[in-house]
């Protein structure tokens, strides 16, 4: 919806290969 999220994705990517998908798990929450 907003660019910032979009942008945000992108490094949760690069966050969620070291930290598992425990950090997407996180965004949903939100």
């Amino acid at each position: 919806k907003d660019a910032r999220i979009g942008r945000y994705a992108v490094e949760v990517e690069n966050f969620e290969s070291i930290h598992n998908h425990s950090a997407w798990a996180r965004i949903e929450s939100n």
